[in-house]
This record gives C-alpha cells, sequence and structure tokens, in this order.
C-alpha cells in the first residue's frame, strides 16, 4: 500500500516538474494555436535570442498582431463613419480590443486613447438621454389617438436601445394608442403605429394576435385614393323643366366580343393601392409577378414606367431589410436574419448580398446538424 502512495506521487512530481519545465518555444506555440498573442509573444521573446524556431514563429505573432490591430481600427472607423451619433457601443469594442492586443512593450497609441475617452463621454450623453425618455409612457391617463409624440420618442428610444444594447421594450404603448385610434376610426394611424410597433420590437418578442388583428382590419378600411387612370363617373346634367327633346333612334351598334381581361392593368390598379395603403412591399412582389405573365406591351410598358416611378421607395425598403437582416446576425438569430433576407429576394430577386448571406447561413446550419 504504502509502495503504491510512493508511486502515485513520484508520478505527479514527475509530471508537474514536465509542466514546469516546458519550453518557452512550447508554451508559445500552445498560446499561438489558441489565439493568444500577448501571451505567445511574451513566452517567445524569453527565446529568441536562441532558438531559430522561436524567433520565426515571433515574427509571425508580430505579424498577425499587427493585422489583427489594422482590422479592428478600420472596423471601428467604419463604424463611426455609418453612424456617428450611436457608434459607440460597437466602435469601443474594436478600439479597447486593439489596446488590450498592444503588448507593454510596444509605443502606446495616443490616438486610440483620444478615441475611447471621446467614445466613452458620447456614450455617457446618450444614456442620460435613454435615461430621460424611458420609460415609453402615453401622457395622459386616459389615452387618445392624438397622444403627443409618442412615435419620434419610440423612434428615438429604439435607435438608443441599439447603441447602449439595452433590452427594454417599447411597443405596448404604441399599441395602446393604436388601440384608441381603432375606436376613433383613425386606421391611416392604426396602421402607422401598428407598423412602427413592429419595426421597433425586439427579435424575441411578438406583437400580440389581438393588436396584429386590428391592424390587418385598419388597413382593409383604409379607402384608396383615385387615381388618375380610373374613369370618374360623370354627374348627371339635370334637364330643364319643361323642355323637351326629339327623341333620335340610334342604329343598333354591331356586337363585339368582350375583350379579355387584361392581368397587366389588374396587377397594377392593385399595386397602386397596396402602395398608398402603405403595403409597399405587396405592391412591389405584385408587380414583379405579373412581369412574367402574358401582358399586352402597352401593360408591360406602364408596369415598367412604374416600377421605375418606385425605384427610390423599393431601394429604401431593401436598405431597410437589409439592416434589419445585419442586425439580426450581429445578435446571432439566424431565424430572424433568413426572415430579412428572404424578403429583400421577393421584392429584388437578383440581390447579391442577400442570396451571400442567405447561402451562408445553409451552410451554417447543415454544418451544426451534421454536428448533432
Amino acid at each position: 500500500m504504502a509502495r503504491a502512495v510512493i508511486t502515485v506521487v513520484t508520478t505527479w512530481v514527475l509530471l508537474a516538474t514536465l509542466f514546469a519545465c516546458a519550453s518557452p518555444l512550447a508554451l508559445g506555440r500552445k498560446a499561438y494555436a489558441e489565439g493568444r498573442l500577448r501571451e505567445a509573444e511574451q513566452a517567445l521573446t524569453e527565446d529568441a535570442s536562441e532558438s531559430e524556431d522561436a524567433r520565426a514563429l515571433l515574427e509571425r505573432v508580430h505579424a498577425d498582431k499587427n493585422a489583427l490591430v489594422k482590422l479592428w481600427l478600420s472596423q471601428a472607423t467604419q463604424i463611426e463613419q455609418r453612424d456617428p451619433e450611436t457608434a459607440s457601443r460597437m466602435a469601443l469594442r474594436y478600439y479597447r480590443a486593439a489596446q488590450d492586443l498592444l503588448s507593454s512593450g510596444d509605443s502606446p497609441d495616443a490616438s486610440i486613447q483620444e478615441k475611447v475617452d471621446r467614445l466613452q463621454r458620447e456614450r455617457g450623453k446618450l444614456e442620460k438621454e435613454y435615461e430621460k425618455l424611458y420609460p415609453l409612457q402615453i401622457e395622459s391617463t386616459s389615452p387618445t389617438c392624438n397622444s403627443a409624440d409618442i412615435e419620434q420618442r419610440a423612434h428615438r428610444l429604439a435607435k438608443l436601445r441599439e447603441a447602449l444594447n439595452r433590452r427594454d421594450s417599447f411597443v405596448q404603448p404604441l399599441l395602446t394608442v393604436a388601440q384608441h385610434c381603432f375606436v376613433a376610426e383613425d386606421y391611416v394611424r392604426v396602421v402607422a403605429l401598428s407598423k412602427l410597433a413592429d419595426e421597433i420590437r425586439l427579435p424575441s418578442e411578438e406583437l400580440p394576435l389581438i393588436a396584429e388583428a386590428r391592424w390587418a382590419l385598419a388597413q382593409s378600411r383604409i379607402e384608396p385614393p383615385v387615381t388618375i387612370e380610373e374613369e370618374q363617373p360623370q354627374p348627371l346634367k339635370e334637364r330643364p323643366r319643361g323642355s323637351r327633346t326629339k327623341t333620335r333612334r340610334r342604329a343598333p351598334e354591331p356586337t363585339t366580343a368582350p375583350s379579355e381581361p387584361d392581368p397587366g392593368q389588374d396587377a397594377l390598379k392593385t399595386a397602386r393601392r397596396l402602395f398608398e395603403q402603405g403595403d409597399t412591399h405587396s405592391a412591389f412582389t405584385t408587380l414583379n409577378a405579373s412581369v412574367n405573365a402574358e401582358l399586352q406591351p402597352e401593360s408591360r410598358e406602364s408596369i415598367a414606367r412604374q416600377q421605375k416611378a418606385w425605384q427610390d421607395d423599393r431601394q429604401k425598403l431593401v436598405d431597410q431589410y437589409l439592416a434589419n437582416g445585419e442586425k439580426a446576425l450581429r445578435q446571432e438569430d439566424a431565424a430572424s436574419a433568413r426572415r430579412w433576407y428572404s424578403l429583400i429576394l421577393e421584392i429584388e430577386p437578383q440581390h447579391e448580398v442577400a442570396k451571400g448571406r442567405l447561402n451562408k447561413l445553409d451552410t451554417l446550419q447543415k454544418l451544426r446538424d451534421t454536428q448533432e
């Protein structure tokens, strides 16, 4: 028994000695393989003067470290240029990562610290503004459809929430006002409030079914404005009393076969009605679907002109979907990202970025299925 205990203790002592005596090169290789560049640099520096292998690996570590610092600084700059007001959270993340990677032996970069200090001050201002606006409250105890600037405040809070990485919800106050608008039969405002609630909801948050039903009913009750192409009924001219006119008998007009319905004109009218109601996505998909049908030349030209007229609106919607998809990717919400990219292809089937993102999501899903 005593001999077994001695054997075990001796084994542990030998293992501890081996680990303690591991060469700096071995420790550097292990740290480098695991992506711990600063530790690899520290370990290899001790052995670089005596080992050619250590010097070669140390040069590679320095090159990789410099490349990462350059990449992170570039990412931070791009974020600030894209949205200077709310870039503090993500930009700070990259600047701090670059600072952490720079070892004590590197010359300090004062410009990075200046940017970090500035972004921290800006973040402090955003946090104060957020606390002032939140929670999103309805201004009266008995809210009406004309509740004050709740839409503008919700827009601003949603933007601040993303910048500060908060998880507060602003949906219910909007839906409460939408409910009062529905009672007041202000259906345009119901649609606007419901769309806003859907846009700013959290990825894990769903609109209540009753709110979605109220939204759908409001859309169906909005009267589409009369377009120029639609014929307006002409008022009947009143005949002066007592006047008599001779009735002329006309020869019967030759009967002609009824013309076949033109699917292009029907699609164009439907798309315009949807566009005026605010459902631009359905308007664009309706026109896209009609292009593949057998159309008369006049209808095809009219649809082409309408698509050109709506090009800016289509691009804005695509940009909005793309931003939502990229946001979902950053939050690792693959299902939501897939939904946004699919919506892009519904209105712009040849969008290369959306197709590329969906292909990557499919590849990741296959890898996960294989691992499971």
